[in-house]
């Protein structure tokens, strides 16, 4: 064995520690494929060869080559490859926001709580206005690989941009495996980050590609990557996925503080609360079957079977299905709400009249807008916890829509028989509309883009491909992927054996439920329900298991709440008098001032943990970014303005906060 030979099963065996210590998830999937070779169960397709002075990978059963030429020219030249324009080969992973100088004055006059951008505003107008016009960074602190070959490309960038972290994605995990002999992770490893995709399906390629977006995540603004062209570029549209539904892109810090204070306004006004961890339907009920409507386009396709058989089931109905239901004088038996933004309380206001909801059980979310709220009996309502945990122990649901919302809860509910209709979370395979007609937020989509790659994802607008429910594959949209992606979490860790749902949906197809023709059921066998009967059996179960008054203990938790917002209060005082002798250090302040604010030990810090913690994802990459761009001056005046700009900002949160539960606290004794 010559030298070269000699060092390559070195680097492997090197590399083979570092894998079984650090990587155990590749390491698991590399001895699974040894165990598969010595079983015969798999037959190699590569072979590693040394040609004149350099590694390549021969194909057995075509004889090509993975290398046109010197696999070390290759890393060469792809080491060339690599510049530090934004505009290249870079994800950007932030929205670009535009605050004009006339508008400063609007946002810090309207309170934090109401408009999203009022907390960014200085911040952003202040970057903006001061940025070099150079698009360039200064260096290159995270960055993905798309492809590994031999890994020679990336041992040779590396050496050119040092940078702090690396993805590295390749999906031939035989191809992978040759990698270890040629590229030494382990030394790479030494110094940087190190998050691998290996052999991935996209369920499992979430993990790496979110654990590198939160880490260092101040570092995200511009994420440079290399794509080998021998790789297949569906990864780079899974990452692309990943980056724009990251929560803080979706629901920003003033939604979640102003959700999370909405619930107490409801203990004070001595509304029900349902406990959902100890509320289960009677055997009568849960005889009974239960149908859920969302407002997919399987409903309104539906419309007549619903209208002849709807007497049948207990209905359960998304707020965003009622004005179909009215239209068709279909009088659901539990209507069920999740969304806490003030547009949602369109569901309601375009009702003609509620008289067909006055018998009608509301189970909604807590963080529900008093608009609608009010237009309702009080004595119809019961609100269930979502995300927050004022009510000790009584559970709260936290899902990514109201329709997977409603599932786990009528699976917490212990519903033996479940229907599904309208709940797509797809596209009609004809004309690309999103929902029934009527929905307020219905809009058609070019199904043509799904196969289209591009550098830039529209969350809500982009078109991709999911498993169907009765085709192979459906089009759908990144959103309604989080809440495919929920379901299943659902039916996979929540539902029991007993529990049997029927998906009646020319959508998506959902993890452990059955894929049920409509026109198949045996409606005719099924007698019609005594409603009257059945509300008011579920209305006296809900009222058994419901508290409308907080207890001691509780009122203690917002005391202690109320006295840990004041020390965070504190710390940003602290950190606004600091000053900074370099923008590394305000930048190395920052990181510490985010470990602080946003670490929580306890449900009495988790809330205002997790508001911060969604106002620093969004707003740290466009600071980074900006002391990160060539051609600054004046770093130092920079960082005594922005930590003044941020400080205020911060201060106004937690001020909003404690207002919010002094409000509380003045109210119960």
């Amino acid at each position: 064995m010559n030298k070269i030979e000699t060092k390559a099963v070195e680097t492997y065996k090197k590399n083979l520690l570092y894998f079984e210590k650090h990587q155990k998830p590749v390491y698991a999937k590399l001895a699974a494929f040894d165990s598969a070779l010595e079983q015969n169960l798999y037959q190699l397709k590569y072979d590693l060869v040394f040609k004149e002075d350099y590694f390549d990978v021969v194909e057995l059963g075509t004889g090509n080559y993975l290398y046109s030429s010197s696999s070390d020219a290759y890393a060469s030249s792809a080491s060339d490859s690599i510049d530090l324009k934004k505009e290249s080969n870079a994800f950007e992973t932030f929205m670009h926001v535009d605050i004009k100088e006339e508008e400063l004055v609007k946002f810090e006059q309207v309170d934090i709580t109401e408009n999203n951008l009022s907390g960014f505003a200085p911040l952003l107008h202040y970057i903006n206005k001061n940025r070099p016009c150079s698009s360039d960074l200064k260096r290159i602190e995270k960055f993905i690989f798309f492809g590994t070959g031999l890994g020679t490309h990336i041992i040779s960038i590396d050496k050119k941009i040092n940078a702090k972290a690396y993805l590295i994605i390749e999906d031939d995990l035989e191809l992978f495996k040759l990698s270890l002999f040629t590229a030494p992770y382990y030394e790479l490893a030494a110094k940087s980050q190190l998050f691998f995709s290996v052999f991935d399906c996209k369920e499992e390629f979430t993990r790496p590609a979110l654990e590198f977006l939160h880490t260092q995540f101040y570092y995200n603004h511009y994420i440079k990557y290399f794509h080998m062209l021998s790789h297949n570029e569906e990864k780079l549209k899974e990452f692309h996925l990943k980056v724009a539904s990251q929560s803080h892109n979706l629901f920003f810090y003033s939604s979640i503080l102003e959700q999370y204070l909405k619930p107490l306004e409801y203990l004070k006004g001595g509304f029900n609360f349902l406990n959902i961890l100890k509320t289960r339907f009677s055997s009568s009920v849960l005889s009974k079957p239960v149908l859920l409507l969302a407002a997919g386009p399987s409903l309104q396709k539906n419309i007549k079977w619903l209208k002849e058989n709807h007497s049948k089931f207990i209905i359960v109905a998304l707020s965003a299905t009622l004005s179909i239901l009215e239209k068709e004088e279909i009088s659901p038996d539990v209507v069920t709400h999740l969304d806490g933004f003030d547009t949602s309380v369109v569901h309601f206001t375009k009702l003609n009249s509620l008289d067909f909801l006055k018998e009608t059980l509301f189970l909604m979310s807590a963080r529900t807008p008093t608009e609608i709220i009010n237009q309702l009996a009080k004595k119809n309502i019961f609100l269930f916890e979502n995300g927050t945990s004022y009510k000790k122990d009584f559970g709260n649901l936290s899902a990514s829509c109201v329709g997977s919302t409603s599932y786990l809860l009528l699976l917490a509910l212990d519903i033996k028989e479940l229907y599904l209709l309208g709940l797509d979370l797809a596209l009609d395979s004809e004309s690309g509309s999103s929902h029934s007609e009527g929905h307020e937020y219905a809009k058609k989509l070019d199904l043509g883009s799904a196969q289209e790659h591009k550098d830039v994802l529209m969350f809500k607008d982009s078109v991709i491909m999911t498993k169907g429910n009765f085709k192979e594959s459906v089009y759908t949209t990144p959103e309604y992927k989080l809440s495919i992606d929920s379901v299943n979490a659902s039916s996979t860790g929540f539902k029991k054996s007993d529990q049997l749902v029927y998906n009646l949906n020319d959508g998506a197809h959902f993890t452990n439920t059955i894929a049920q023709n409509i026109s198949d059921l045996k409606t005719q066998t099924l007698p019609a329900l005594d409603k009257s009967l059945l509300r008011r059996e579920i209305s006296q179960l809900f009222i058994k298991n419901s508290s409308n008054q907080a207890t001691q203990d509780e009122l203690q938790d917002l005391r202690s709440r109320f006295e840990h917002a004041l020390k965070v209060k504190s710390l940003i005082l602290t950190q606004q008098n600091e000053a900074f002798d370099s923008s590394d250090a305000f930048l190395d302040s920052l990181i510490s001032l985010f470990g602080r604010l946003t670490s929580s030990s306890s449900t009495i810090e988790h809330d205002l943990a997790l508001v911060y913690q969604e106002y620093f994802r969004f707003i740290y990459p466009f600071i980074f970014d900006f002391f990160n761009t060539q051609g600054l001056s004046y770093s130092k005046d920079h960082t005594a303005r922005i930590n003044q700009l941020l400080c205020e900002q911060l201060l106004r949160i937690a001020s909003a906060y404690v207002q919010g539960l002094s409000f509380a606290q003045k109210t119960k004794k």
